[in-house]
């Protein structure tokens, strides 16, 4: 039980409205009236009206939500009665309730809350707008928090309690990880006072935009369902639906395989290649993919979306203890070693091929190359690896002697196994990712032998005329100009 300290004095937050004293309520009027101590947050503008004659109360600096609540609350602990006024409404302000009711209520000291207009109202009817079905609320902090928009591009947006020029420049940022710089948003000012102004921007600019207050706000029209996760997830419903694409409709999860292989190589191909319209090309069919067997599954009573993500997003939370659990990890290994042990324990309960095996749960279906340096980084975190390099060089040449003497053809390919195994031994202690560098070396390989094939067909020749001296000297020519 919390006693309340009668040396310590109430909080009241007064909601201010608009600003003109015709829109200021009469309790709150009555509030500000008899304030012993009255603090406006973030500031009066010029001609800022309380019922009582123009403002010249102190003005709090502008600072974020738990500062100003620490603020309120340090002056309240010294016993002073602080009454706390807000443009607005209280309620517009959730934010600065949340930190000043953590704060107070350990103390005993009481909240009270005045209610006063709303700021929404007069911006959406200086943006021509009585009411807007779907509308997205937030203020400026909480979003340029977020890396991402936490809403959709199709969806109508308004931001309030801009504050400042820094919270809006930080504001543009998280926006245009969504929308494209020329996408047209309007900045409302003072709505519902004389000075009142509203002003079209192209996001792109909208840093460049001076006269930001509290009371500023920025409205994002909704923008086309093409551009949004939703509309994708639309389109494949409807494709799949009664009056659909007869392909997709009969598509299943095992039929999808060799399609999700493919995208899947192509996206590497794609980032190999170093082609950004490529790679954006061929990671939306890889989306695409994820999303047709989310639909599918839908259509069968399997799961949806929403499970596959609070699924991931749970999981990478979990597996980070380091970045969201204040968990104190240094280095990489060491943060790979720990993503194996939570693993490990998730998996625990789960019946897997290889039981509590540090290889089981690796797909028998990776390539090759991948699937060896999988099995020997997991073995490295458990232990079992060479000291160093130099060990595993001389693996490499003692691997090379036995398949020398290798008689008959299967002996000869598990040599030939074990020499390629060591060798993604030493490309893992290189920090080289064998598959890719084998993939590199395909395509350096191609390169070279197409450019081969043209210099010789340029002559009038044909390649498997040419001798192995001739097709040697003419290899290293080309080779060095792709080099150069």
């Amino acid at each position: 039980m919390v006693l309340h300290d009668k040396s310590m004095a109430s909080i009241i937050i007064v909601g201010l409205g608009p600003g003109p004293s015709e829109a200021l309520t009469r309790e709150a009027g009555e509030a500000v009236l008899q304030a012993v101590e009255l603090h406006i947050a973030g500031g009066c503008e010029p001609g800022c009206d309380t019922g009582a004659g123009t403002c010249l109360c102190p003005q709090l600096p502008d600072v974020d939500a738990a500062a100003l609540a620490a603020h309120v609350v340090e002056r309240a602990k010294k016993g002073a009665d602080v009454t706390l006024s807000v443009p607005g409404d209280p309620a517009d302000w959730q934010a600065l309730l949340q930190e000043m009711d953590e704060l107070a209520t350990p103390l005993g000291i009481v909240v009270r809350r005045v209610s006063g207009v709303s700021l929404v109202s007069p911006v959406l009817a200086a943006l021509g707008f009585a009411a807007l079905p779907g509308l997205y609320l937030t203020t400026a902090a909480q979003l340029a928090s977020r890396p991402h928009p936490s809403f959709a591009p199709d969806c109508p947006v308004l931001v309030m309690q801009l504050r400042s020029s820094s919270t809006l420049a930080a504001l543009q940022k998280t926006l245009l990880n969504q929308y494209r710089p020329d996408f047209r948003v309007a900045l409302a000012h003072s709505a519902g006072r004389e000075s009142e102004m509203v002003k079209w921007v192209a996001l792109g600019e909208l840093s460049a935009s001076t006269r930001i207050s509290h009371t500023s706000a920025l409205f994002l029209p909704p923008g086309d369902e093409m551009d949004g996760f939703g509309g994708l997830q639309a389109i494949v419903a409807q494709l799949r639906g009664p009056d659909g694409c007869p392909w997709d409709q009969e598509q299943t999860h095992r039929s999808l395989r060799a399609n999700l292989l493919e995208e899947a190589y192509e996206t590497l191909a794609a980032i190999d290649s170093g082609d950004r319209a490529a790679l954006v090309e061929e990671l939306g069919d890889l989306l695409l993919q994820v999303v047709m067997h989310a639909q599918i599954a839908v259509d069968e009573g399997e799961f949806d979306v929403v499970t596959l993500v609070s699924g991931i997003n749970k999981k990478l939370v979990r597996r980070h203890p380091h970045v969201f659990a204040g968990l104190s990890v240094e280095g990489v290994e060491n943060v790979l070693r720990k993503w194996d042990e939570i693993k490990a324990a998730e998996n625990s309960g789960k019946a897997r091929e290889g039981g509590d095996s540090a290889l089981s749960g690796v797909p028998i279906v990776l390539p090759a190359l991948a699937q060896a340096q999988t099995y020997q980084r997991r073995a490295a975190r458990v232990g079992f690896d060479w000291a160093e390099l130099d060990g595993v060089l001389e693996k490499i040449q003692e691997e090379i002697e036995e398949l020398r003497s290798a008689r008959g053809s299967e002996q000869k390919t598990a040599e030939t196994g074990d020499l390629l195994f060591t060798l993604v031994n030493m490309a893992r202690w290189l920090d080289v990712d064998a598959e890719s560098a084998l993939r590199e070396a395909n395509a350096r390989f191609r390169s070279r032998f197409e450019a081969m094939e043209t210099r010789i067909g340029e002559q009038g020749g044909k390649i498997r005329e040419q001798s192995p001296a001739g097709l040697n000297a003419l290899w290293a020519r080309v080779k060095e100009i792709k080099e150069s």
